[in-house]
């Protein structure tokens, strides 16, 4: 049977519940990487102040691309995001699109530069019935298109350096999140042991806790 995946919104419009009870239900029974949180999240980036001026700043293209970067971006935080660590998403995604951008027109750029590249051949093929002014004309064309790409280049390997200088900063790679986690759950786990070893209360309410579920 094909399997179709619903937001939280459609299950629970569908069960007539409210979404925070579908939510703790998948959580506590699946675990939260189970959610489909896209929808939401993208909903509430169309209602922040920012995102009017990002319609006026990228095309309609441009903007589903943002809003696919930023929508993954918090779900890879798992939506735990501080209000500067987003403006970084924003900046991150916005050099997305810059690159994106980028690299559109340097296609274009080859492409011309071939297209001139083959008229000059044909017109070289003319002897001494060529078009010297022509030919000129097309060298010209074809040194300015190579100048360009070199600019373009040397764009794209800013770009892409100031992408690498922010996930670095707002510890977007999968290594350091990795390691957040892991010094976070060792500073937890010996939180733990040092309430547990000083402070008798906190160890008769776990015992007795720990009782119920046997």
């Amino acid at each position: 049977f094909p399997v179709t995946i619903m937001s939280v919104e459609e299950i629970a419009k569908k069960l007539q519940r409210r979404p925070s009870t579908i939510s703790d239900y998948i959580i506590n029974n699946f675990g939260a990487s189970q959610l489909n949180t896209s929808a939401p999240i993208k909903s509430i980036l169309k209602k922040e102040p920012f995102y009017e001026e990002l319609k006026s700043q990228f095309s309609a293209e441009e903007l589903k691309m943002f809003e696919y970067h930023y929508t993954n971006m918090n779900s890879q935080f798992q939506d735990d995001v501080f209000h500067t660590e987003k403006g970084q998403i924003i900046d991150l995604c916005k050099l997305e699109i810059l690159m994106g951008r980028c690299l559109i027109r340097q296609r274009k750029n080859m492409e011309e530069q071939t297209t001139l590249e083959r008229e000059l051949a044909q017109e070289r093929e003319a002897g001494e019935n060529a078009d010297h002014d022509r030919i000129n004309h097309l060298l010209q064309l074809i040194a300015q298109l190579g100048a360009a790409s070199n600019n373009m280049q040397r764009e794209y390997k800013e770009l892409l350096e100031r992408k690498t200088t922010c996930l670095r900063d707002i510890k977007g790679t999968r290594a350091e999140l990795r390691k957040n986690l892991e010094e976070s759950n060792k500073e937890n786990f010996g939180t733990l042991l040092t309430r547990l070893a000083m402070d008798g209360e906190y160890r008769r309410k776990g015992g007795i806790e720990i009782e119920t579920y046997r």
